[in-house]
């Protein structure tokens, strides 16, 4: 927020020919910020030998933003007073410029001008300001609308009503005021136009200065003789943004104060005269209370009500609005105690301070279809990391598969290993005593081993196998010589098998390196895996963040709801949708913050300590008379509440708005937010709700209905109320849904299990 003084500046008028002027003076002091400054001084009633005062007074000193004198055009107050304010309402912000003075002073020169283009008023070259910058900023889409009203003996008139032609003021409409739910002023009965040029908004001012009531008076031939406020509303979106903005600038000329009893008027201009005053009167008071709630910093009552003027003024005088001030003086000698309470009025306007902001809002159509949008894209994503996840589990399996044949295979190669390095310790116990001849045939020996099974010495009943004792007794007939070459032939070809085995183990080893890489290669997809699945959860909780927030803190919840030491107390301090939601006993309740203390192991006595509420509801899903689906419905009911959905909520005077509803975990408290903001906007008790009502039944959406008739055939099915203490209603239309059987089928539910915790809470008081 920024903080604005409310800005003051003062304007001189010519005096009339012959006219003996004050001798006040204008002094502008060097300051050392740079910011201009200037002081009005009048003199002490002693000193001014020229004028008679009824009363005594001391010398005078009123300092003021900047002094205009009698010289200064129109266009030079525009720039250094207006042109910075007109151009911040296009960026969001809510300005006043206001006229204050008596009458025959300047006021109404000031705003609306004189008779030639030059001597525009303040009213015109604001319009012209606004379409210029609106034409300079393409990518921002401008909505302009326009409206003028004239306050005249405490009534309030519509000077754009096009029936008032021709017609007394008494027989106009009056234009009422209402506040809204969220204590807005809006006025009934009060045109507003849409304009898409400078032309259109110009045509409006003037047809509204000339349905302004006038009067002639010794101070004045052509005096006001009411309030007049001419509104500029601005609607501002970007192109590529969903935010939108609405500002308005408000351009104030009041009505001429004079002392009644100086000049012998009508008994009409009497009356207008003692309005007019008296409305001043009111709005001095105002600034009076504003400028002693700065001084204590206390909050105070504010009488805003007590006139029509100060009532439309409200924002602009202590809300959220940059206010400037234009005091018009008369320099004769005559009107010096006009001019110097006009000062003292401005002085008093000075000394107040306002925080301002931004007025934004979100455009809730252009959100909705944003996040159907998103949705859209979430869900295509999440098929896709469901898709990833199968295949990779195809993957994985297929792996585990060939890593069972590997260990297979290895086993093998390992006890054929095992075999060769006994053979091989088994032939090196063998050495020939002596060489063989040459005429040795190896053919034959090489016969005869081939002749013989082996292994022999894994089996010592082959040596009775008919070919070995066959082979045996050619080799004793061929002598100890062919026995020798027999034995250095099957020494040749264990060598040869030892050398094969040992291939064979070069293998096997390579066959374990493989099998290692694909065991490698199966934790990493398995993490890659895990990682993925991490990713689907946090798209689900991005497509669902509220039901995900509400299910963790329903699975973290534990038996016992006693006060722990580390709960403080938070009291609730939102606005409720609804004007009285804050004075309604039971309704605004205190709620606990809880600090989470660490896990532990709940003891009996923890146990002991739970709460009735809790207790009851144990007992009415595991009682006796309730069965397995009895228990699920109940489970299913609170798990919807719970999770909580959007709806449209509409506030006393039928104005929708989007919030987001839930149940607290421990059933006691029905809430509803911004769809934008986590902290609840109103909570209800749900021991106050007394019943549901479905469809549409209350006035709230008779109110609904009057201004949308379209609504009560298509959304009366999607709509219900919930009743809660001193006749008050929370009234919904379903929301969240594709289709009309969807949202019907989700308001039924919600009635369901609404009146489910009406009945619960019934029970549980007994």
């Amino acid at each position: 927020m920024v903080a604005w003084h409310i800005g003051t500046f003062a304007r001189i008028r010519p005096p009339r020919p012959g006219c003996d002027t004050s001798k006040f003076s204008v002094h502008r002091p060097d300051l050392a910020n740079g910011k201009q400054s200037a002081i009005v001084t009048f003199p002490s009633s002693e000193d001014d030998d020229g004028q008679l005062s009824m009363k005594l007074r001391d010398s005078l000193q009123f300092p003021f933003d900047n002094v205009y004198g009698p010289e200064t055009s129109q266009q030079e107050i525009f720039d250094t007073i207006c042109n910075d304010l007109v151009v911040s309402v296009l960026g969001g912000y809510n300005a006043t410029i206001l006229a204050y003075g008596q009458t025959g002073s300047g006021k109404t020169y000031t705003m609306t001008g004189g008779d030639h283009y030059r001597e525009r008023g303040i009213l015109a070259r604001a319009i012209s300001r606004v379409f210029q910058e609106i034409d300079r900023q393409p990518r921002i889409e401008y909505t302009c609308y326009i409206s003028y009203m004239e306050i005249y003996n405490e009534s309030v008139y519509d000077l754009l009503d096009s029936s008032h032609a021709n017609l007394p003021i008494e027989e106009w409409n009056k234009v009422l005021l209402m506040d809204d739910d969220e204590r807005e002023l809006h006025f009934r009965n009060l045109s507003v136009y849409e304009t898409k040029s400078e032309e259109q908004a110009l045509k409006l001012m003037f047809m509204g200065n000339m349905n302004r009531i006038t009067s002639e008076t010794p101070m004045n031939q052509a005096s006001s003789r009411s309030h007049a406020v001419f509104c500029i509303m601005v609607k501002a979106r970007s192109l590529d943004s969903d935010v939108l903005t609405t500002s308005k600038l408000h351009l104030v000329d009041l009505a001429g104060s004079e002392r009644v009893y100086k000049h012998q008027n009508s008994q009409r201009m009497r009356r207008e005269g003692t309005y007019i005053n008296l409305s001043l009167h009111h709005l001095e008071n105002v600034i009076v209370s504003l400028r002693a709630q700065k001084k204590t910093q206390k909050a105070a009552h504010i009488p805003y009500r007590n006139s029509m003027l100060t009532s439309v003024l409200r924002a602009s005088l202590g809300g959220n609005c940059k206010s400037v001030f234009i005091a018009t003086l008369n320099p004769e000698a005559e009107y010096m105690d006009e001019s110097i309470s006009t000062c003292r009025f401005m002085q008093r306007c000075s000394e107040i301070v306002v925080n301002l902001m931004v007025n934004q809002e979100i455009d809730a159509h252009k959100r909705v279809v944003a996040l159907e949008k998103l949705r859209t894209k979430l869900e295509a994503e999440r098929e896709k990391l469901r898709a990833r996840i199968s295949d990779l589990e195809v993957q994985n399996g297929a792996i585990l598969n060939e890593k069972e044949r590997w260990k297979e295979t290895t086993e093998e190669n390992r006890v054929l290993s095992l075999r060769v390095k006994d053979q091989e310790r088994t032939l090196s116990r063998w050495n020939p005593a002596s060489s063989l001849s040459d005429d040795l045939d190896w053919k034959t020996c090489q016969d005869l081993v081939d002749k013989i099974p082996s292994p022999l010495d894994s089996n010592r009943e082959l040596f009775g196998h008919p070919l070995v004792v066959e082979s045996m007794q050619h080799i004793w007939q061929l002598g100890m010589k062919y026995a020798i070459g027999c034995l250095l032939v099957s020494k040749k070809n264990t060598i040869s098998m030892t050398t094969t085995a040992t291939e064979l183990q070069q293998k096997s080893s390579e066959q374990e390196r493989i099998i290692e890489t694909l065991e490698k290669r199966l934790s990493e997809q398995k993490l890659d895996t895990v990682q993925l699945r991490k990713a689907l959860e946090q798209y689900s909780d991005a497509f669902h963040p509220h039901n995900t927030r509400q299910s963790k803190a329903m699975k973290s919840t534990s038996l016992s709801t006693a006060k722990s030491p580390g709960r403080e107390k938070v009291y609730s301090v939102q606005h409720s949708d609804s004007e009285d939601d804050t004075s309604i006993s039971g309704t605004l309740i205190e709620k606990e913050a809880e600090v989470h203390p660490l896990p532990r192991r709940l003891s009996n006595s923890d146990v002991g300590m739970a709460s009735s509420s809790e207790l009851s509801m144990v007992d009415l899903m595991n009682g006796p008379d309730a069965g397995k689906a009895n228990s699920e419905r109940v489970h299913h009911r609170l798990e919807l509440l719970q999770h909580g959905a959007l709806f449209i909520k509409f506030g006393r005077y039928g104005k929708p708005h989007v919030r987001f509803v839930w149940l607290s975990h421990d059933i006691d408290y029905l809430s509803y937010r911004y769809i934008s903001n986590d902290v609840p906007k109103a909570v209800i008790s749900t021991r106050a709700i007394r019943n549901v009502l479905v469809g549409q039944q209350t006035k709230v959406f008779e109110r609904a209905i009057r201004k949308d008739v379209a609504r009560k055939e298509t959304q009366t099915d999607l709509c219900f109320s919930i009743e809660y203490e001193n006749n008050r209603t929370l009234d919904l239309e379903v929301l969240d849904g594709d289709s009309i059987e969807t949202k019907r089928s989700k308001r039924n539910e919600w009635v369901d299990a609404l009146r489910f915790v009406i009945k619960f809470k019934a029970a549980s008081q007994k």
